[in-house]
């Protein structure tokens, strides 16, 4: 994300002014804007921020911290980044748009708990225990889900938790499979 970029702030979130869309900012009261830096002062954002470059730069690539065969599906830009405070927990939300106009969720959101695996088996009450599969990325617990067998399915998502922060990767669409929600998800800053 350029670091020019401004973020209006609302009542309860903060969306980024270069490529928000008119209909999220219709009603919204502005109350001032921020930018990256200012937010980055009080707030560490782990997720990626320029996955459209990433991609662009090593797409197809075999190298570790680069993207693989996974990918068939190339990450053109970012659609949407949001930055909100909801009841004091900071949400942080990007959306990448892909070549066939699929979209890739992720957020980041403060994690009240503190305890990974206990917010693990909480979430877990609220998948269909037939879709899901309890493991780890970068040996943090995660929760990985793959509607895709199911007729009409085509919901991936990655949950996972740590001490600080909860990550959700998720997308709706056939094109995007379950192992390259896990890459992106390899590549948050733990």
């Amino acid at each position: 994300m350029p670091r020019n970029i401004r973020f209006l702030r609302t009542k309860h979130s903060v969306v980024e002014t270069a490529r928000s869309s008119e209909a999220a900012l219709q009603g919204a009261p502005i109350y001032g804007s921020i930018s990256l830096e200012e937010f980055e002062a009080n707030n560490e954002i782990k997720i990626p921020l320029s996955l459209e470059k990433e991609h662009q730069d090593s797409a197809f690539s075999t190298q570790p911290g680069k993207f693989s065969s996974f990918f068939n599906n190339k990450i053109l830009h970012k659609k949407y980044a949001s930055l909100e405070d909801n009841l004091g927990t900071d949400i942080i939300h990007i959306v990448y748009a892909t070549e066939d106009q699929s979209e890739i969720n992720i957020y980041q959101i403060k994690s009240l708990d503190r305890n990974p695996q206990s917010a693990i088996d909480t979430q877990q009450a609220y998948f269909d225990p037939s879709f899901i599969t309890i493991g780890d990325i970068e040996g943090h617990p995660a929760i990985l889900e793959d509607t895709s067998s199911i007729k009409g399915g085509s919901k991936k998502q990655v949950w996972i938790a740590t001490e600080d922060c909860y990550y959700v990767l998720h997308t709706g669409s056939p094109t995007i499979s379950l192992n390259a929600l896990k890459e992106i998800a390899e590549k948050i800053n733990f």
